[in-house]
């Protein structure tokens, strides 16, 4: 027995060695000769058309809504339709301007909707907005079609508060920001570090809140949204 280890830290190290199929544990550290995905995964890819198949499979498989169109004003169409459906009065979006070119806001305020954006006032007031919101809609920087997961970059104007704090996040994006893999998403955040220009927090959602840290019981929405939404222009 290693003189750093106690008589009860020695004998879980043994329980597990057994479980591996070890008389004892191992007293040196394992040769590791890959380090990282294997050459076939860094290499695998799909087509464009592969990946909105594969994101919308797994973003569905965790009780996610996913839409696919052609245009921006289809686009809005299906906004309108699912803010309709959950009956949505009040919302807050990130103030970016992809999400500005689709012309949502006059409609909806039309429709005597509130549409707040992150940004028009001081940031503790927008908390309070964004916390009072029934949802709200993000563009997002990168989808990953592989785990079905949304990679949110978090700036003055793209606040975590309008993903987090309403209880339904609504995210758009073009069909070109979707990656195979999430360690392409890492790629670029590497790059953006190596040239200085790294965002204000990183956020990877993949499906609603969910947590089991109370007596293994499995419960949505406490920590973040219980309803994910994603659209996909074309």
């Amino acid at each position: 027995m290693s003189s750093n280890l106690t008589e009860q830290e020695f004998a879980l190290l043994k329980r597990i060695a057994g479980r591996l199929g070890r008389s004892e544990p191992l007293t040196e550290k394992p040769s590791r000769d890959v380090i990282g995905p294997p050459d076939f995964w860094r290499q695998f890819q799909l087509s464009q058309e592969e990946k909105i198949e594969r994101f919308c499979e797994s973003w569905r498989a965790l009780t996610g809504v996913a839409e696919t169109v052609q245009s921006e004003w289809e686009a809005v169409d299906v906004l309108k339709r699912w803010i309709q459906e959950e009956n949505i009065t009040n919302l807050i979006r990130w103030d970016h301007p992809e999400l500005e070119s689709l012309g949502l806001d006059e409609p909806l305020r039309l429709s005597g909707i509130t549409v707040n954006v992150w940004g028009h006032g001081d940031p503790q007031s927008m908390k309070e907005i964004a916390n009072q919101a029934e949802a709200g809609i993000t563009w997002a920087d990168y989808a990953v079609a592989d785990t079905g997961t949304l990679s949110l970059f978090s700036s003055r104007e793209k606040a975590r508060s309008v993903s987090l704090l309403p209880p339904i996040h609504i995210a758009v994006f073009r069909a070109k920001q979707l990656v195979t893999r999430i360690g392409e998403v890492m790629v670029k955040i590497d790059e953006m570090n190596r040239n200085g220009s790294l965002p204000a927090g990183v956020n990877f959602i993949t499906g609603p809140s969910r947590s089991s840290d109370i007596e293994n019981d499995l419960s949505i929405g406490v920590h973040g949204p219980k309803k994910v939404f994603a659209l996909i222009i074309k």
